[in-house]
């Protein structure tokens, strides 16, 4: 590493600039530390939040346990930034999977579950977005868009199983997100 910075130094197109160069010293400990080490989860988001979820025995955590179980199980997440936990708290609150189950006990923010719509896939290691949402969506009662026919009843490969029910820490309290119009010119024109 240390090689390639020389070399980088060394180049044509910094000695012409007008500016002057400073050497600063290279920490390459940093480089070498077991977090940095670590590979990158192969997982979604999605499919890390899932995991941690359904980890616990009451099948539901708080943010802060998320963030917890993710870094205790995947390293990688260690010397992260902020970034990743981001994400995970916009993919909580944005993806239909995901619900509150009510708040914490200290009045500090909400619990969140996996939506018994897409519990059994979850368990299965199938995280995939789009089906969890459609699953979800048909859970309610909701249209669901014609798409991706593995999921469709009656299709081969698809779950003939009974519906699953609510767990009991669920009070069946949850309501469908109102579609989000979108921003266009005919939706503007609409209400004029």
């Amino acid at each position: 590493m240390e090689d390639i910075l020389r070399q980088f130094l060394s180049s044509n197109s910094l000695k012409d600039s007008p500016f002057p160069l400073i050497p600063l010293p290279l920490d390459t400990s940093i480089l070498s530390s077991p977090e940095c080490q670590q590979p990158k989860p192969q997982h979604s988001y999605i499919g890390l939040i899932a995991m941690a979820i359904l980890s616990s025995p009451q099948k539901k955590m708080v943010l802060a346990e998320v963030y917890e179980w993710i870094m205790t199980e995947y390293p990688y997440f260690r010397s992260r930034g902020a970034g990743w936990r981001n994400s995970i708290r916009h993919n909580l609150s944005l993806n239909d999977c995901f619900v509150k189950a009510g708040r914490a006990a200290n009045g500090k923010g909400h619990y969140w579950a996996v939506h018994p719509a897409c519990v059994r896939d979850f368990e299965r290691g199938d995280f995939r977005r789009r089906r969890a949402q459609r699953k979800v969506r048909r859970h309610m009662g909701l249209q669901v868009e014609d798409g991706d026919s593995s999921d469709e009843e009656g299709s081969a490969g698809s779950d003939t199983s009974p519906p699953i029910f609510a767990p009991a820490f669920w009070n069946l309290t949850c309501i469908p997100r109102t579609p989000i119009k979108s921003f266009t010119i005919d939706a503007i024109l609409e209400h004029n």
